[in-house]
């Protein structure tokens, strides 16, 4: 890309919003907290960027790092990766990035900040969309992005997957907080006996010191 594609792009206001959404999450350490984490960080960054008006989709892919100084190749997302290079992906063997919808597509990619320190986050155009190589490349200086779009989709079922533990997660919740309920208040049940058994014997004690039960008399 070239240096007046630059220029071009801080003209536009939508480009504009993306850098100022990442700086900020930047700025608060979320980019280091999420590092290796693409899905969360995509799915966090389209929704905050959907919410301010720019429209924006989550994009499945591989992605290869070169970098020149010292060399070291990083993959990322490929199917069934082996040993000697590093893995980035986790146990998902998928990259995830979010593409802006917008006249100039943008795409984003706020999960590797430790890869390159020379690189804390992607937000590049997305040019060569129909070529059979690469969905887009770029040249960092320190280190090239070339990033491929994936055929073999997982994206649906990672977000089933994450609804479904979070349903879970709300099940052992509000069973724990059950639980918690009905043992706050069977001590509160009993507390409130033990305090009507205190006064009820207080007042036979003190208040009524001579009093005399009634099958007592009966029995005189």
């Amino acid at each position: 890309m070239k240096q007046t594609d630059l220029v071009d792009l801080q003209k536009l206001d939508y480009y504009k919003t993306v850098i100022d959404v990442i700086e900020k999450l930047d700025a608060s350490g979320l980019l280091e907290r999420g590092n290796g984490h693409c899905l969360s960080m995509s799915d966090m960054i389209q929704k905050i960027l959907i919410q301010k008006g720019v429209d924006c989709e989550l994009v499945e892919c591989s992605l290869m790092i070169t970098i020149k100084d010292p060399p070291s190749m990083a993959l990322i997302g490929y199917d069934g990766m082996s040993a000697g290079v590093i893995d980035y992906s986790g146990k998902m063997d998928n990259h995830v990035v979010c593409i802006t919808r917008t006249p100039v597509p943008l795409l984003i990619d706020a999960s590797l900040k430790n890869v390159d320190t020379k690189v804390p986050y992607v937000c590049v155009p997305v040019t060569g969309r129909d070529s059979h190589t690469n969905m887009v490349e770029y040249d960092f200086g320190s280190s090239v992005w070339a990033y491929q779009k994936k055929l073999n989709s997982q994206l649906p079922v990672l977000h089933q997957k994450s609804i479904l533990q979070r349903i879970n997660k709300d099940r052992e919740i509000d069973g724990k907080i059950g639980l918690l309920t009905k043992i706050v208040i069977g001590f509160g049940l009993i507390s409130t006996l033990n305090f009507a058994r205190g006064i009820y014997d207080f007042y036979l004690s003190f208040v009524l010191p001579n009093h005399v039960p009634t099958h007592i008399h009966n029995q005189k």
